[in-house]
């Protein structure tokens, strides 16, 4: 630390070979090679941070470039903080989370295991906002690029290809438009999904048009069955209601719900096709 108009000048280079980070109700999560480098400056009062040009770091898994400024550092602690990754592989990152027992390898109850990140980067934008002295203040906010993220799952015989933008907020997520593949058919969904005062997802508006081809979505038993050859057909469906709406429209297996429960929902439904 060094003098400078005004305040300190500080730069740091930090390196934590372990960190140990609490979960409530779990075991603590064992973190390594995380790493901070970065220039900030102190003003002369001890009341402002300001940073920039720093990098914070997690082995060769992800890198974030950091910058921002937390202000009134002896009452409210304010933050405005910016955050930025480069290009993350979602392979061996997943893989890692999956060690520390962040992500369920199968689903609930032991049952089926869950997608499989066969390849494919995301790339973050966010920024954070608010108090740390009055944490339910703060907020979120960003963009989340998804770059050929390929997952496979064993129900599926083809892997699932998406690319495209999530903004989000405190509020939700929405999209413009994600693109997916699937074998020889391919899709395009934009959708905004509100929280409700729980966080919990409350209002879901989506959008979908696709062009399937049979082969991909209809096993080959099946079709013999039907009498059907090939093709493709192409779909245009939309959205709007809540989870419950969306589970009454199309029950799951053993889900038995009264015909007219399912019939009322259909009728009030705010579900297009064509």
């Amino acid at each position: 630390m060094r003098p400078v108009e005004g305040g300190f000048l500080v730069k740091a280079a930090l390196t934590a070979s372990t960190a140990r980070l609490p979960v409530k109700g779990k075991a603590p999560v064992i973190l390594n090679d995380l790493g901070f480098e970065g220039d900030m400056t102190l003003d002369a009062a001890f009341q402002s941070l300001h940073i920039e040009k720093s990098k914070v770091t997690w082995g060769d898994l992800a890198s974030f470039d950091l910058s921002g400024d937390l202000s009134k550092l002896k009452t409210a602690q304010d933050v405005e903080i910016r955050i930025a990754s480069g290009r993350i592989d979602l392979a061996p990152m997943i893989e890692r989370i999956m060690m520390l027992g962040l992500m369920p390898i199968t689903g609930d109850g032991g049952g089926m295991p869950v997608a499989r990140m066969v390849n494919g980067s995301i790339g973050l934008e966010s920024e954070i906002e608010g108090s740390l002295r009055r944490p339910s203040s703060i907020a979120v906010s960003g963009r989340i690029a998804l770059q050929e993220v390929t997952a496979g799952h064993p129900v599926l015989d083809k892997p699932i290809t998406a690319s495209g933008y999530i903004d989000f907020d405190m509020q939700g997520a929405s999209s413009d438009k994600v693109a997916i593949r699937f074998g020889s058919s391919s899709a395009e969904i934009g959708f905004d999904v509100t929280l409700d005062e729980r966080k919990k997802v409350g209002l879901m508006k989506v959008a979908c048009g696709a062009a399937l081809d049979l082969e991909d979505v209809i096993p080959a038993e099946r079709r013999g069955e039907l009498g059907m050859g090939g093709g493709s057909v192409k779909l245009d469906v939309s959205f709007e209601g809540s989870p419950g709406d969306l589970e009454t429209l199309f029950p799951m297996i053993g889900d038995e719900k009264p015909a007219s429960e399912i019939e009322r929902a259909w009728e009030q439904s705010r579900l297009t096709a064509a």
